[in-house]
């Protein structure tokens, strides 16, 4: 008997966030829980942060792949209004340009790719390689429509019109490497950097939470904890008080830790 496909996940995304399956990767044989032979994919959906899914800007570790994004698709422009027999006029690729810049970027998002969040869509299939028994759920929506749309008018608008259509003119395409330009600097060693750290950063964030997670106090030491994060004497909340006492210490107590964990300003009485 053939092994049937079965193919479940349960997706939530956030509001105004748009998710679909994209990309397949080589179904894996198993067997479930009835012992019948069955070939199955994993779908991962990427963590989006509070930068991805609300910010304004492109994220810094998106930027390089951004750019080769809008490069591949100034190039699509140009070739499907290049005439064979003469060059474009200067106000004709201005308005290539500008007509991409103000409409193009439709099907882009990010994917979770070998436990990384990369920018997914038309201009950037070939870095889409998922191991075998992985699919891949892009989280797209408008918001990564805008974000390519500004990037698009700020390499045009730094290498400039002029020198980008000479460009395709003399080399017969626009390349990647525009990326790479001094007046650019969407990809190059700055990025990488900054995208290792970023990384190493989250990473560090997480072994920290971990380890807080894992660790128990007592009543004694944790209230000596609080006071110090107060700043206040480590004894303050640990020192001999009446019960009415106590209730009000306990409900300033509960008030603050409330207003911290808000991120707002903790008046101590």
């Amino acid at each position: 008997m053939a092994a049937r496909k079965i193919l479940s996940f349960v997706l939530l995304a956030p509001f105004g966030v748009n998710a679909a399956v994209q990309g397949s990767g080589t179904m894996t044989p198993t067997v479930n829980e009835k012992g019948q032979a069955v070939q199955q994919m994993k779908i991962e959906a990427p963590a989006m942060t509070e930068e991805d899914q609300w910010g304004y800007n492109m994220p810094d570790m998106y930027k390089c792949d951004s750019c080769r994004a809008v490069v591949y698709h100034l190039n699509a422009a140009l070739e499907s209004k290049q005439p064979k027999s003469r060059r474009l006029q200067e106000w004709e690729y201005q308005d290539v340009f500008d007509n991409t810049c103000r409409s193009g970027f439709a099907g882009y998002g990010i994917k979770l790719i070998n436990g990384e969040n990369v920018l997914s869509g038309p201009g950037l299939k070939q870095q889409e390689e998922l191991s075998p028994g992985m699919g891949a759920i892009q989280m797209g929506g408008e918001k990564w429509e805008k974000r390519l749309r500004e990037i698009c008018r700020q390499v045009v608008e730094k290498i400039g019109e002029d020198v980008l259509y000479e460009r395709f003119q003399k080399d017969g395409s626009l390349s990647e490497s525009a990326c790479f330009d001094k007046d650019v600097r969407s990809c190059g060693a700055s990025v990488s950097a900054a995208k290792s750290s970023k990384k190493l950063k989250n990473e560090e964030t997480q072994k920290m939470k971990a380890s807080l997670a894992e660790e128990q106090i007592g009543v004694m030491a944790m209230m000596q904890q609080i006071a110090k994060e107060s700043g206040l004497p480590t004894d303050t909340y640990t020192q001999k008080r009446t019960r009415e006492e106590w209730r009000r210490t306990l409900a300033q107590l509960s008030s603050s830790i409330t207003a911290r964990s808000q991120g707002k300003k903790v008046v101590t009485v």
